[in-house]
């Protein structure tokens, strides 16, 4: 395809063949289909809030969005993403009352207290906000109003500002651990259209290569990591995805994309890693913090973008919560296939490899020990991406083979499997494991 002059030159070939190769494996190996909030700034969290539970997706889908690009996007080597680390001011002094007042609250206000490890009060409601004082865990604030995920509060000792919602009691029971404790704000612009993207989400399924997903509008949890290109042009969802390699604080080669919503004819392109800037200030267990940004706009056929932004993420809740053992369950029919079926699917849920082979019918089993333990693990990460709780209809057996559906929910999000199974050298083993997901 012919450029722009001044175009930043892409390999879409190099890309095209990765992605395709590995699109042809999962296919082979399971013909399986494409897998069909905001939490605020701040602070270190001494606490996990509740787990990681990866968004099962369809297995169709090769580890990168669902759908490959047009020739106009293509890819280039990294360069990493790095976490810049938030120095919190020291306290800032406010003009204190000469008599401390009562944590009282009038019918429109209501208390709350910080349930992080360390959190930013801040002057305005907004992560640029000047840092006013850090709050500890367990401190008592009287909320006054809401805005946009902030809380306007005061202490105890009369000082007022702004928190993030999710940094308190007040914030949402249920949260994904992929966006526990976000602090991000930067811009994404698509044609000299300027979108602010303060939303942002951390996957820690493999801790030495994160993932992060800035977007400009919250994600459901079967968005997380593997934001699925249908759904962000549906949704016109604006975003920056990309995986770091954390001891050496840089740009993964295999997760580097930006979604443009419905403000190109591509739903995605893969972002040139010599062109993109990734200053990583913290990227270890408690912290993922730094900055992203392009060095100079990169122009494709009919299309124009550039990002900047920084993070800050809190990458020990996500941790804990993706390590957190998945409990799986089951309910339905108990037939033979699918006893075999419950095994594979138990497997795959534990990330057990070397028990997983034993269920694959030869020809698939041949296909993924031909890929390298990089591709494997890829391919292995889609199919964790699955309901815990399972519900399996009554198979339908004709001599040595038997098809049945499976469905379950998690969080937004409903699935849908079709199983075929096959009856190997006597045993019962997997030929077609599809699956999709819906988001409601």
């Amino acid at each position: 395809m012919e450029k722009k002059e001044g175009s930043v030159k892409h390999s879409s070939r190099d890309y095209l063949i990765g992605v395709l190769m590995l699109m042809l494996a999962v296919v082979l190996l399971f013909g399986c289909a494409a897998k069909s909030k905001t939490t605020e700034p701040e602070g270190t969290a001494e606490q996990a809030k509740p787990a990681l539970k990866p968004a099962p997706q369809s297995l169709e889908a090769t580890p990168s969005p669902p759908r490959q690009p047009s020739p106009q996007a293509q890819p280039s080597s990294p360069s990493q993403p790095s976490p810049q680390s938030q120095t919190s001011a020291p306290p800032e002094p406010s003009s204190p009352p000469s008599k401390t007042p009562e944590m009282t609250q009038s019918s429109t206000q209501w208390m709350t207290e910080i349930v992080l490890a360390r959190v930013n009060l801040r002057k305005e409601p907004r992560m640029e906000g000047k840092i006013v004082r850090v709050l500890k865990k367990g401190t008592k604030l009287v909320v006054f109003e809401e805005e946009k995920g902030w809380l306007h509060v005061r202490l105890e000792d009369g000082a007022e500002g702004w928190v993030g919602k999710s940094m308190t009691s007040e914030g949402p029971p249920s949260i994904s651990s992929a966006e526990i404790a976000a602090d991000v704000s930067g811009t994404l612009d698509i044609n000299k259209k300027k979108l602010k993207i303060p939303y942002g989400y951390i996957d820690m399924g493999k801790p030495e290569e994160p993932v992060i997903i800035l977007s400009d509008k919250p994600l459901p949890p079967d968005q997380i990591p593997f934001l699925q290109a249908d759904y962000a042009t549906k949704n016109n969802v604006h975003a920056v995805v990309f995986g770091i390699v954390r001891n050496e604080k840089k740009l993964s080669s295999d997760m580097r994309w930006v979604y443009f919503g419905k403000d190109a004819d591509i739903p995605f392109s893969v972002f040139p890693g010599d062109h993109v800037s990734l200053d990583l200030k913290q990227a270890d267990d408690t912290l993922v913090e730094g900055k992203i940004k392009t060095s100079q706009p990169v122009k494709l056929t009919d299309l124009t973008y550039s990002f900047d932004a920084s993070f800050k993420l809190n990458a020990k809740a996500a941790l804990a919560k993706a390590s957190a053992p998945k409990k799986v369950s089951f309910s339905g029919d108990d037939s033979a296939p699918v006893k075999t079926y419950k095994e594979y699917y138990k497997a795959i849920m534990a990330g057990n490899f070397e028990d997983l082979k034993r269920y694959f019918v030869a020809e698939n089993l041949k296909e993924i020990e031909a890929m390298d333990s990089k591709e494997r693990e890829m391919v292995l990460d889609i199919l964790k991406m699955r309901p815990e709780q399972l519900k399996i209809e009554k198979p339908s057996i004709t001599g040595d083979q038997a098809t049945f559906k499976a469905s379950g929910k998690e969080g937004s999000a409903v699935y849908t499997g079709s199983i075929k199974m096959v009856i190997e050298n006597g045993t019962w083993k997997v030929l077609e494991d599809k699956w999709q997901s819906v988001s409601k």
